[in-house]
């Protein structure tokens, strides 16, 4: 660092060659601690100048290394002034304010922790989007991984494997058909913190009706646990498996099937014949000369 030391003279002779040398000195508790040095050797400033004029300012300049010093150390400028070898004049205070300079080192700033990567997931049947499925032979359900910062740019795999948990509520463990667990895998890079990603399980359903499957997730890098998503009562990740009419049927994601349109098309004509059945209605009863309530 350096600290500049404005001095300001008058009454000097123009043309004339001067020395200001100056010397910076420690204080501490109001009194002088002495010169300050490193590497044993006093800090000093020296600069030779000839004033155009009787009054004027000169700038010295002292190389300190703030490395060596505790916070708010006070450094005051102690300045001698000469001519042809001979002292003209000095000013040394060590409680003058406009001479000191305290070191004041600056608060290093704290880097902020990064947050924790963390995943939540959200299954769904695949032939429709609703979140139970029916007892068939090749079932589908995706999982959407919605997940938090992550490295962008950095590859990562995400594990899935489906639970079974047992109508009364309580997890059977790991799904097994035919003796083989239902996983899924997918490996992916985030082009931003924040994303989503899906994987897909496929399996035969038909000795599971009445059963839910639960979806748990593992977010891994580089073979390593990151984070992962396992809740057997999270009812994000849970698909029932049962076609049972008492069971409610939630839309987790919609998917066109082109069932909907027809569906529609039915209600719109079923509107348009009771509209025609009104008007026949009303043109009969009027040849008939009754009146009809509407």
């Amino acid at each position: 660092m350096t600290v500049f030391d404005e001095v300001r003279y008058t009454d000097l002779m123009p043309g004339k060659t001067y020395m200001l040398k100056g010397t910076l000195h420690v204080r501490n508790n109001g009194s002088d601690a002495g010169i300050l040095s490193q590497d044993s050797q006093p800090v000093q400033a020296g600069i030779e100048f000839i004033p155009a004029e009787r009054s004027g300012t000169v700038t010295l300049e002292f190389a300190v290394n703030t490395d060596l010093f505790e916070n708010d150390t006070e450094l005051v400028a102690f300045e001698e002034l000469y001519a042809a070898s001979e002292l003209i004049t000095s000013h040394s205070d060590i409680n003058d304010a406009g001479q000191t300079v305290t070191l004041t080192m600056p608060v290093p700033e704290e880097t902020p922790e990064p947050e924790e990567p963390e995943i939540s997931t959200t299954a769904y049947g695949a032939a429709d989007g609703f979140d139970n499925v029916g007892p068939d032979e090749d079932v589908v359900i995706n999982d959407i991984i919605r997940f938090k910062n992550l490295k962008p740019g950095q590859t990562y795999e995400i594990r899935g494997v489906l639970h079974q948990k047992h109508p009364d509520g309580h997890d059977m463990g790991e799904l097994q058909v035919n003796g083989t667990p239902v996983t899924a895998v997918r490996t992916f890079v985030p082009d931003k913190p924040d994303g989503a990603t899906e994987v897909t399980f496929r399996f035969d359903a038909q000795e599971l009706n009445g059963y839910t499957v639960v979806a748990y997730e593992t977010l891994l890098q580089e073979g390593k646990v990151v984070c992962h998503h396992a809740d057997i009562n999270n009812a994000d990740q849970s698909i029932l498996i049962s076609r049972s009419p008492r069971d409610v049927r939630r839309r987790v994601r919609w998917i066109h099937t082109g069932t909907g349109q027809g569906v529609m098309l039915a209600t719109a004509g079923g509107l348009l014949a009771g509209i025609l059945l009104v008007i026949l209605l009303r043109r009969r009863m009027k040849l008939s000369g009754k009146k009809v309530k509407s």
